[in-house]
């Protein structure tokens, strides 16, 4: 019998309820208009991953002593935007200068045992695009139709943390 090795993802969650309920109605919506992006929505920062480790524990004691050694970090919502040669329409994050920090020193000791498939994770913490992915996998001929109507709604503008 093959063993599967576990594959992680460390996220933020937002926690303001009409942000979350705003972002699972867009994602429905875009979902129901053009059959794309996920049925069930979680609305989340990904801050590493999906990557694997061989060292588990490890994992859980290094992001506990990162998470308790950071006060409360704050973001905003910045507004839509894309990563236009994946076909990804997202919610742009401008993050704190503690997250930021957060997430580059989380990437950093992350790299040293576990395996982050991602170029994306070791971007330099000034280079690394925050933001909460609407919809991917996008087809090309539904990428400008979901843009047009994900650009026409209006964000909420609230503080988060």
């Amino acid at each position: 019998m093959v063993q599967k090795t576990p594959h992680y993802l460390i996220e933020l969650r937002f926690i303001d309820k009409q942000v979350k309920a705003y972002m699972r109605s867009l994602a429905k919506q875009v979902y129901d208009n053009f059959e794309v992006g996920p049925k069930h929505y979680v609305p989340h920062i990904t801050l590493a991953g999906p990557f694997t480790t061989s060292n588990e524990s490890k994992l859980i004691r290094d992001v506990n002593q990162l998470c308790d050694s950071f006060p409360i970090m704050h973001f905003q919502i910045k507004g839509f935007s894309t990563f236009e040669q994946s076909r990804v329409v997202y919610i742009a994050i401008n993050p704190d200068e503690n997250l930021k920090k957060f997430r580059w020193k989380l990437a950093k000791k992350l790299e040293k045992y576990c395996n982050l498939n991602k170029p994306y994770d070791f971007h330099s913490k000034n280079e690394f695009i925050f933001h909460a992915t609407i919809a991917w996998k996008i087809p090309p001929a539904k990428f400008t139709d979901i843009k047009k109507f994900v650009f026409s709604k209006n964000i909420p503008q609230k503080n988060n943390y």
